[in-house]
């Protein structure tokens, strides 16, 4: 059962883990300070996951 309960939030740690490198990414590409961008994922798992989702412009 615990293998379970590990699966149910593996999709949230990937997408932060993968945020927090594309962050650095990013960061390095634009040469803007990493502060620039938001801390976390601004948007949920089913946001990411839907391929008809376009987000709103995130005022930085």
């Amino acid at each position: 059962m615990a293998f379970y309960s590990f699966l149910e939030f593996y999709p949230q740690e990937v997408l932060a883990q993968s945020y927090h490198w594309g962050l650095k990414a990013v960061s390095n590409e634009t040469e803007l300070p990493i502060n620039t961008f938001p801390v976390k994922c601004p948007y949920s798992i089913a946001q990411v996951l839907d391929g008809e989702f376009l987000p709103d412009i995130i005022d930085l």
